[in-house]
Parts: structure tokens; sequence; C-alpha cells
């Protein structure tokens, strides 16, 4: 789990760094259902929130795709 963490925060770095966000990256980890992780991220004075998803090889559903559809179809809703 520790190397899973430092390969996550060195992602999540990189990622904050293309925002030009810069300070101190704080990762704390959210409760997870059993196919994924959540962290939130506090960097900058900013909260973000990053979620690696699981892809086993027999499941070529885009899960981040349906869950951004899904949340673009609430907000549309008014929820």
């Amino acid at each position: 789990d520790a190397r899973m963490l430092a390969t996550v925060s060195e992602a999540i770095a990189g990622l904050t760094r293309t925002l030009g966000l810069r300070g101190d990256l704080q990762l704390r980890p959210c409760r997870s259902g059993g196919n994924h992780r959540v962290w939130r991220c506090d960097i900058d004075g900013q909260s973000l929130l990053a979620k690696l998803y699981h892809q086993p090889a027999d499941d070529p559903r885009d899960r981040l795709r349906a869950e951004f559809d899904f949340s673009q179809y609430a907000w549309h809703a008014g929820v």
C-alpha cells in the first residue's frame, strides 16, 4: 500500500503542477469502494479529489467516462 501511495502521490503532484499549483501536497485517503481508491488532495489552499479506477483486463468499460457522463446528466437535471 505504501508503494501505491507513493506512485499515486507522484502522479497527483504532476497533475497539480500542470494546474499551476506548487505548494506542499497533502493526501488523505477517503472512504473507498471495492473497485476504486479516493484521496482528498490539499495544495495551495485548494482541495481537490483524486480517484484511481480499478480496470480489470477483461472489462473494457470506460469507468471515468461513465461517471463523468452521469455527473453531467445530474448537473443538467438540477441535482
